[in-house]
């Protein structure tokens, strides 16, 4: 089956601009599949900041990509230097807003004629929307995906005023101007009650999990050591000061000694390669606590290998402030380990507590070390919960018929030709 366009004469063209690094969260080996997959119903443009040619023979002759290299602004020292000095504890999230502008900005002037070929235009890129949105002749076809904690921020009341400026005010403005797919029918609702129009959203759920990368990978260490894991940004909203709380809490107060703290991620985002004063702030809290024998702190790693860091592990722990719909949480539920969350944003709707896991208040360390605390109690539940874990994500989290449901979302119902 082809889609094709109204008149019937050509397969439909739809365009994906996504230029964050190939390295980010291991779901984009999910991602990869989903865009490859929908190259059997519609011809798909990749723009990115890597091409493979092995990605272009696998999915066949209806899907190419594009070359668009990155201005890699925020990995230069001299800009984060500067932008610490100006805008503080600010300065690296502002820096990446200013890459992004910039190269949404190349992207749109360099491959205009090619993106004026598309019947659609999927960004993953917030500042192309933007711009894209004011651009006659381009703004009917941009779809913007978005994939952030920000909405949840509002829920919660935690956003920032430079995530209240641009998600509240400019990210409204545009969204209506375009269409938009939410990762949530949380953030769906989220928007609409920001004043988006409910009929320019679709919703395509994420966190969908290769699962031929993500899965349990045996046996197990024997060793009555439980090894708790956290995989993700080290930055105050992962919540990563709250996890150092509740261990002190359960090693130097409650003097159980049978544990392990993982910690896997970079500092601050995951192109961004300087360190902040918060990871800072967590080695030396480490040290003053006299944790560093309890503690690992390791960068980022491939997928691969992650798979195993997740199977080795008894629990995956990610005490968000406030969250979206995490991919970390299907990647380990894939791999057979229950989660403890906090019921922030979509891990209230990812994670059934006491059955794949267990909810928790947001900056609670004394509820984060008690419900750390049942599974050192009882460590049959690591297998009685991580088996459930991984029940429901292959139910939920799979890649099957992600490509199909993605083309839909795209689709909608908002053009009836196709």
């Amino acid at each position: 089956m082809h889609i094709r366009d109204a008149k019937g004469s050509r397969t439909l063209r739809i365009s994906c601009l996504v230029l964050d690094s190939e390295k980010q969260v291991a779901s984009r080996l999910g991602f990869n599949k989903i865009w490859g997959g929908m190259a059997k119903y519609a011809h798909v443009v990749m723009f990115r900041s890597n091409i493979s040619q092995k990605r272009i023979r696998l999915y066949g002759p209806k899907y190419e990509e594009i070359l668009v290299p990155g201005s890699r602004l925020s990995r230069a020292q001299l800009f984060q230097r500067l932008f610490a000095a100006l805008f503080g504890d600010n300065g690296p999230s502002i820096l990446l807003n200013l890459e992004g502008l910039v190269d949404s900005a190349f992207l749109l002037l360099r491959h205009l004629r090619a993106l004026l070929r598309s019947d659609f235009i999927v960004s993953y890129l917030f500042w192309f929307a933007v711009l894209a949105a004011y651009i006659p002749g381009i703004k009917q076809r941009v779809i913007y995906r978005e994939g952030g904690a920000e909405w949840a921020q509002f829920q919660m009341h935690t956003a920032s005023t430079l995530v209240k400026l641009k998600y509240g005010v400019l990210g409204v403005r545009t969204y209506n101007r375009i269409r938009v797919i939410a990762q949530s029918e949380l953030n769906k609702s989220l928007m609409i009650s920001a004043g988006v129009d409910p009929d320019r959203i679709s919703v395509f759920r994420h966190g969908r999990v290769d699962q031929t990368v993500f899965h349990p990978i045996r046996p197990k260490p024997k060793t009555n050591v439980l090894r708790f894991l956290f995989v993700g940004r080290i930055v105050p909203e992962k919540g990563v000061h709250v996890l150092l709380e509740a261990a002190d809490i359960i090693i130097n107060k409650l003097q159980i000694y049978n544990v392990k703290f993982e910690v896997v991620g970079p500092a601050v985002d995951w192109d961004y390669t300087g360190s902040s004063d918060y990871y800072e702030s967590i080695v030396s809290g480490i040290s003053a606590r006299k944790l560093d024998a309890y503690f690992e702190l390791r960068p980022f790693t491939e997928a691969a290998e992650l798979a195993l860091v997740y199977s080795q592990s008894d629990v995956l722990v990610l005490p968000s402030l406030v969250d979206a719909y995490p991919s970390v949480v299907a990647e380990a539920m894939m791999c057979g380990i229950p989660v403890i969350g906090t019921n922030s944003g979509g891990m209230s709707e990812m994670i059934i507590s006491g059955e794949n896991g267990l909810l928790v208040e947001p900056n609670n360390s004394v509820a984060l070390a008690d419900a750390i605390s049942v599974f050192i109690r009882e460590p049959e539940l690591t297998y009685i919960m991580g088996s459930a874990a991984l029940r429901y994500a292959h139910k939920h989290f799979s890649l099957n018929g992600a490509s199909e449901e993605l083309l839909s979302a795209i689709i909608g119902k908002y053009d009836e030709r196709y």
